[in-house]
């Protein structure tokens, strides 16, 4: 289930709507805030997102081998 609305990760945070991102879109975390939420940055900025709404990818990972 998608986001209602997605908010910025700006110092004046705003609410924007939630298909700026799409869920197959990969974003990569910037930042951790309290009450788990993470900074994540997508081509369209960087959003709050809920940790656990967040799906991880860790085939690539910086120092992971892609023997």
């Amino acid at each position: 289930m998608p986001l209602p609305y997605l908010k910025t990760a700006d110092p004046m945070p705003m609410l924007r709507p939630p298909d700026l991102v799409s869920p197959e879109e990969l974003g990569e975390i910037v930042g951790l805030r309290a009450k788990d939420m993470a900074v994540v940055r997508f081509r369209h900025g960087s959003f709050l997102i809920p940790l656990d709404r967040l799906i991880f990818d860790l085939s690539d990972v910086d120092g992971a081998k892609g023997d």
